[in-house]
């Protein structure tokens, strides 16, 4: 059984609508952090049932890259991952696996350690003399992991996250072409709704109709987005 559960119900009509205008949903997954940084698209979907399950575990990856230009639109490389560059071989990512009451610890050239932490919190500490950019992967259930924002971290930087709510962005809209996971997006490109889950509260029912109006309205555990909305403030609910 997943950690965590959204059912996203919707009549026939809607996903007839839906088919036919190409929307595709959206996820963007956000958590608190004592730093700036930019959300990536976490997931994408075209295909539903009346009513869908959106899953996922509490289980991070912790990645640096040297992918440092992440200005909106870019697609961020948050694995291990080489590229060629003047005829050699060099790392663009490297990541690990991470629980909360862990750091990953970044070395000289690139190499990650883990070691335990302060409880409820992941940590990434540089201990080298190069910059890089930081962020976790995490997974919905049934798809690889893909990452959920990305920052920069200097030299001698600590970055400290606090994923104790679970905080997801929906979004459904029928761009073309559609972005694509890994996404750089700092503004809501579509009306949409953050849903808050907590250990105490892991499953949520939510409702999309074709005349793309989100339910249910009036819970405290439901934020309207409007498009344009800076969603990079996120980070710090």
């Amino acid at each position: 059984m997943a950690d965590f559960t959204i059912g996203l119900t919707m009549d026939q009509d809607t996903i007839t609508y839906i088919k036919q205008n190409q929307y595709q949903l959206y996820g963007i997954k956000f958590m608190t952090t004592d730093f700036p940084a930019s959300p990536l698209i976490w997931f994408t979907d075209d295909e539903f049932l009346e009513r869908t399950p959106i899953q996922w575990n509490k289980a991070y990856e912790a990645f640096i890259s040297t992918q440092l230009d992440y200005k909106p639109g870019t697609v961020i490389t948050a694995y291990s991952s080489q590229k060629i560059s003047a005829h050699v071989i060099i790392p663009s990512a490297s990541s690990k696996d991470i629980n909360l009451g862990q750091e990953m610890i970044v070395e000289g050239m690139g190499a990650l350690s883990i070691q335990n932490g302060q409880a409820d919190e992941i940590i990434i500490q540089s201990k080298t003399t190069t910059n890089y950019a930081c962020g976790l992967n995490q997974s919905v259930v049934s798809l690889p992991a893909t990452p959920l924002f990305i920052a920069q971290i200097l030299s001698g930087e600590i970055k400290t996250m606090t994923p104790l709510t679970e905080n997801v962005l929906l979004m459904f809209s029928p761009i073309i072409p559609p972005k694509q996971t890994s996404t750089v997006v700092d503004a809501a490109f579509a009306p949409g709704i953050l849903i808050s889950l907590s250990s105490i509260e892991t499953s949520r029912e939510v409702t999309w109709s074709r005349d793309q109006q989100w339910g249910p309205k009036n819970q405290n555990w439901i934020t309207e987005i409007s498009a344009g909305d800076d969603l990079t403030k996120l980070y710090s609910i």
